[in-house]
């Protein structure tokens, strides 16, 4: 917690301590030593706190007994002189002025804000003359309790009688009088409850400061040599001004703001000449500024409560201006989008008049987007002079839904896709739509000639597949008859042919057959690629397990190690998908058969936020330099007497894999095994 720097001043007086400004007291005095013993240390400490001092002497002790005595108590004396900070000057010629004691400490407290002091420290004798019976007021009391002022007042002790003294006391803060064991406070009792009630709005007020959540800090401003305004000085700060600005006060109070905040004096607010207008004419100011060097955003309020001095509070609106920026930003890049999108946009009220258009439903209508404010949807959107029975707009306003339409609207162009959004105002209450209107006129001719292109290929593939059916059947009769006639030749004619000619006839068999099992591969491939597709969850991981089983009956004798990843499930035809798992296993089993033990496995992973599926194996391999030719049909990168096969499986893989929106590739090496991807 922070001290109330610039309240609290040094008196120089042990038994009175510390006053804040705006304390009057008084003191009673028999002789001149009585008041030197006040006034001296009152002063010393006066100047070495930085406040003009003046001194107002009487007939009891006058000017010149007053400089030797202040001259021989404060060393250095002529500094404070030459510096303009101590006056002594007689009663005479202080009331010699003809101005009221409030106007004549309210000069001298302009005297010390342009000489840079912290405020004025004031003494004087006064005399009990009456008025009416009653003793007159204090010397300007007013203006010393409203501004930084410090005052004692001197009565000579035999002039008052007990009443007396207690009615001077009542008008000070307390008074100062001298017994027989030495000086003693005095009070009277409204005194007492004043400070008591001061004590108390005082604890309040400094929870206050303590606790709000505003940054405050007080200062007294520094004025040059032309009484302009130059820096000003930290006096006081309370905890939200460290946590907002992440100064400390430590760091800061007693210190010039060009001296805790360097480079502040260049900064773009030019907070010393604003601040300055504020605590030398006490106009307050509220604005908000960011400040370049504490790199934040704040809102201020500045006041001055005594000439010379200002105080400021503010908050700290850095995230609040960044969302303004932003809101702004947005509503800037809202406004480019309306404005750009080919769409044709337009605000309705409830009465179909048009709030608001982009400037495609202007251009379309011929006007400049402000031109049609306020314009009749009905009439220069449809040409009628009243709403039309279907109108979108209506349906909306009628049942606060959001609607899609085709229609057609010559003003707009064409085939239209209109859609309608209810807008509602405060009460929750329908107050027009936005429709959103597409020109759709082309893309209604493409749908058009689309249908009748699909019409055709659906067509052409029908016929397509009679043909292959046709040719299938054509082709298979006449090699059932090769292969037929080639086998009697062999079984009539064995003793009349050489070993050349019983070759040949077994050659033209292998080939008949070789030729028949291509033709069944061909129209398997097309059943799989050229049928619907029908998707249902597929556990790819039991297929894999059954194509493992069967291939371990074909071939018991085999050492192979199938390793198959669970639960594996996906989307896609079940059929279809059969056949991929089949012929990759059917491929990893073949091209593993030359190694004594083999390993096929079939798992997933994760790739590109997607997953990808895989048949690895560690048989013969390929040239990645040959992949290209994979997936093409009849295209094998190993000869028939290496491994059989007829070049067709990967081409129904690839064609399956495709028509699931998927793709597929391997990865190989010769001998080091290969490893076949896909997606879906």
């Amino acid at each position: 917690m922070h001290t109330l720097h610039s309240d609290n001043r040094k008196s120089g007086i042990p038994l009175i301590g510390n006053l804040p400004w705006g304390s009057r007291f008084c003191q009673f005095y028999q002789t001149k030593k009585d008041l030197l013993e006040i006034f001296l240390p009152y002063f010393k400490t006066g100047l070495e706190n930085n406040e003009l001092c003046v001194w107002i002497t009487s007939r009891t002790l006058g000017v010149e007994d007053a400089k030797k005595a202040i001259k021989k108590a404060v060393p250095h004396f002529e500094k404070y002189t030459k510096n303009g900070q101590m006056e002594i000057i007689s009663s005479s010629r202080c009331h010699a002025k003809g101005e009221k004691p409030g106007k004549v400490i309210l000069s001298l407290l302009d005297s010390a804000v342009s000489g840079g002091f912290d405020g004025l420290r004031l003494a004087c004798s006064a005399f009990p003359a009456k008025e009416n019976g009653k003793p007159l007021a204090c010397f300007g009391s007013d203006a010393i309790s409203k501004y930084n002022v410090l005052a004692v007042f001197a009565y000579p002790r035999d002039k008052f009688d007990a009443i007396g003294l207690m009615e001077v006391v009542k008008n000070h803060r307390f008074a100062l009088m001298k017994n027989t064991g030495g000086w003693e406070v005095l009070e009277s009792s409204e005194a007492r409850t004043v400070k008591d009630a001061l004590k108390r709005s005082e604890e309040k007020l400094r929870s206050l400061f303590i606790n709000m959540s505003e940054g405050f800090a007080y200062h007294r401003i520094v004025v040059d040599k032309k009484g302009k305004p130059c820096d000003y000085i930290f006096l006081e700060i309370n905890d939200a001004f460290e946590r907002l600005t992440g100064l400390k006060g430590k760091d800061i109070i007693g210190k010039k703001v060009t001296e805790a905040l360097p480079g502040i004096d260049k900064d773009s607010t030019d907070w010393i000449v604003k601040y300055g207008k504020v605590a030398l004419t006490g106009k307050p100011v509220q604005f908000d500024s960011f400040s370049e060097r504490l790199k934040k955003w704040f809102s201020i309020s500045a006041f001055s409560p005594h000439k010379g001095y200002f105080a400021v509070t503010f908050s700290d609106i850095t995230e609040r201006k960044r969302y303004e920026r932003e809101l702004v930003r947005s509503k800037e890049e809202w406004e480019r989008t309306f404005n750009s999108v080919p769409d044709m946009i337009a605000l309705l009220d409830n009465k179909h008049r048009i709030i608001r258009v982009n400037r495609a439903m202007a251009d379309q209508l011929g006007f400049k987007p402000e031109e049609c404010v306020g314009l009749p949807c009905y009439k220069y959107v449809h040409g009628l002079s009243e709403p039309p029975a279907f109108c979108p707009h209506s349906l909306t306003l009628k049942d606060g839904c959001e609607h899609m339409f085709e229609l057609f609207e010559e003003k707009l162009g064409g085939e239209m896709l209109v859609s309608t959004t209810p807008i509602f105002n405060d009460r929750d209450e329908i107050a027009g739509s936005v429709h959103v209107a597409r020109n759709i006129s082309e893309l209604k001719q493409v749908e058009k000639e689309l249908r009748q292109r699909t019409a055709e290929l659906e067509a052409a593939n029908r016929e397509l597949e009679t043909f292959s059916y046709s040719v299938s059947h054509d082709l298979r009769a006449p090699l059932r008859s090769i292969e037929g006639f080639s086998s009697a030749i062999i079984e009539d004619y064995a003793d009349k042919l050489d070993a050349a000619g019983t070759d040949n006839l077994n050659r033209v068999i292998s080939a008949s057959r070789k030729m028949e099992r291509t033709i069944e591969a061909l129209l398997d491939m097309a059943k799989m690629t050229g049928g619907g597709i029908k998707k249902n969850t597929v556990n790819l991981s039991s297929i894999a397990q059954a194509a493992a089983h069967e291939l371990k009956k074909r071939q018991p004798e085999r050492q192979v190690e199938f390793i198959i990843a669970e639960k594996v499930k996906v989307n896609g035809d079940i059929n279809m998908l059969r056949v991929v798992i089949e012929n990759l296993f059917e491929n990893a089993f073949k091209y593993t058969g030359r190694h004594p033990s083999a390993n096929i496995e079939f798992g997933v992973a994760r790739a590109n936020d997607k997953n990808v599926y895989f048949v690895r194996d560690n048989g013969a391999g390929f040239d990645m330099s040959f992949a290209d030719k994979l997936f093409k049909p009849f295209q094998r990168l190993h000869t028939e007497s290496e491994f059989p096969g007829i070049g067709i499986g990967l081409t129904t893989v690839q064609r399956i894999i495709l028509r699931h929106g998927g793709s597929t590739w391997a990865e190989s090496a010769p001998e080091e095994g290969a490893t076949f991807y896909f997606t879906l």
